[in-house]
């Protein structure tokens, strides 16, 4: 029995151990998005003005075909940057915009409704867990249909009481429980199941609620957190 006890203890340890990198690696990528995109306007902002510098003397000259030149290029170059949605809260959006620019990269179809207030309900650290994961287990599914069938739909809604993400995707179906847990089907069996539980994790923190329900066909994930009435 104290055997078994000790085997339960030292799996469990490193569980945690493990979820504890996943996390990790999990908030060293968002921060890595977050300094390109700072460095990124930096860059910009620097760049601005020797472009306006370029059209005054291009308009002084009277040039006015070649300054319009000049502005579609730029305009053109600003268009491609990965800048897809923009919201209140910095977090959110650096995480959406990395996640999106994977979407199109694997051709899989987003559809978003996010009305949010500069600041969340939650750490950003945890955001960045519980909202990373989520849309990585959303996007794992993806890549088992066929790409026509590839679709993600995320809401967000911050309202006067509370805080919701939902997030539903497409899948093929195949769910793989163990003791009431989801665990996924990755190549790398020592990770299984721990962006989820990752997630409840972050969750029950705050006293939120974590859900998910499917069929055979969609999957859906739901946050949701009560805001301090005071």
């Amino acid at each position: 029995m104290w055997g078994y006890e000790q085997i339960t203890t030292t799996l469990n340890e490193q569980f945690k151990i493990e979820s504890l990198k996943e996390k990790t690696k999990s908030y060293e990528k968002d921060i890595q998005f977050m300094d390109e995109q700072i460095t990124n306007l930096r860059k910009y902002k620097h760049d601005e003005k020797n472009h306006l510098l370029v059209l005054m003397g291009l308009m002084k000259g009277k040039e006015s075909k070649d300054a319009l030149k000049y502005i579609e290029n730029l305009l053109d170059i600003y268009s491609t940057e990965d800048m897809f949605i923009k919201t209140e809260n910095k977090v959110i959006n650096s995480l959406l915009n990395y996640k999106i620019k994977k979407m199109k990269d694997n051709k899989i179809k987003l559809t978003t409704e996010i009305k949010i207030n500069k600041n969340l309900p939650v750490r950003d650290y945890d955001m960045s867990i519980i909202f990373g994961n989520l849309i990585d287990n959303a996007m794992d599914a993806q890549m088992k249909i066929n790409e026509e069938n590839r679709k993600i739909n995320i809401k967000i809604v911050d309202e006067k009481n509370k805080f919701t993400i939902t997030i539903n995707n497409t899948f093929n179906g195949e769910i793989k429980e163990k003791n009431g847990i989801l665990i996924s089907k990755k190549e790398d069996s020592s990770s299984h199941g721990l962006g989820l539980n990752s997630v409840k994790e972050c969750v029950e923190k705050y006293d939120g609620i974590f859900k998910i329900n499917y069929n055979d066909k969609k999957f859906t994930s739901y946050v949701m957190f009560i805001k301090d009435k005071n």
